[in-house]
């Protein structure tokens, strides 16, 4: 009806793929860090013994991974595991979206760097004992050692990616 110039406003809705075509690396962990905590600690409030052992494979699985594709598709095989056993849709396609974004190419050549640069080896043994202690908390039904653990380890991502020096990546978590 009209053009406007400056920022949009607060509130306004965009669409989706301009939100993923926009959002800086740094802004993903951000919403990740808001939100997987509390899915993790609702997993573990809920989890049945099935569900449970079945993270629990997930993170074992991917201690085995020997490339990062093989890495970060069993990495959101374990995220979107958590989401499944909460049984809330919502939380599941929230997680789906943010894994979307993680698929977008600035995100996975911004990736691929702090991979490089961490060591695929050093990487796989950091990143599965924290899904391993993810899935033990919400195995023993603990929430808040499950979100404490889900925090860590994303925290851990978030540092990672500072550390590789990459442009954009100084936001605040």
């Amino acid at each position: 009806r009209a053009t406007f110039c400056g920022p949009r406003p607060l509130g306004h809705p965009i669409r989706e793929q301009i939100l993923v075509q926009g959002a800086a690396p740094m802004q993903l962990m951000q919403a990740r860090l808001t939100i997987e905590p509390s899915v993790a600690a609702e997993a573990a409030r809920l989890a049945t013994a099935e569900q449970a052992a079945y993270l629990a494979a997930l993170a074992r699985h991917g201690r085995r991974a020997r490339t990062r594709p093989e890495s970060e598709q069993l990495d959101a095989a374990f995220h979107r595991g958590i989401a499944e056993v909460t049984g809330n849709p919502i939380l599941l396609g929230l997680l789906d979206y943010l894994a979307g974004v993680r698929r977008h190419a600035a995100w996975q050549r911004e990736w691929e760097l702090t991979y490089r640069r961490l060591g695929v080896s050093a990487f796989t043994e950091r990143h599965s004992a924290q899904h391993e202690a993810i899935a033990a908390a919400i195995s023993e039904r603990d929430p808040d050692r499950a979100a404490a653990a889900m925090r860590a380890h994303l925290e851990t991502i978030s540092e990672a990616m500072r550390g590789a020096g990459l442009p954009g990546l100084g936001a605040q978590v």
